[in-house]
């Protein structure tokens, strides 16, 4: 899933560095994320999300590999719940 962000980040040509700075995130962090070894805050995928105008509806699907409204493990729902309290 996180290919599509790194494609649309580089589709965009904003360098690693550049997004890194302005999420206010480690460049190693950035990488990590788009790599898929490493989760944002939800916060920082919101951000990120804004940065490169993703729809706010599809941060879930792009970021967690989660659908808001389907039904998931408790793990999704965890995420949930950090989401609702990062808004």
């Amino acid at each position: 899933m996180r290919k599509f962000i790194s494609d649309l980040r580089k589709k965009k040509h904003i360098s690693m560095q550049k997004l890194a700075n302005t999420l206010h995130i480690s460049e190693s962090t950035a990488r990590k994320v788009e790599a898929g070894t490493r989760n944002p805050s939800p916060a920082v995928a919101k951000r990120w999300a804004v940065y490169l105008g993703i729809p706010e509806s599809k941060i879930f699907k792009y970021f967690f590999d989660v659908e808001p409204g389907i039904m998931c493990k408790k793990e999704c729902m965890r995420k949930v719940g950090k989401w609702q309290k990062a808004q």
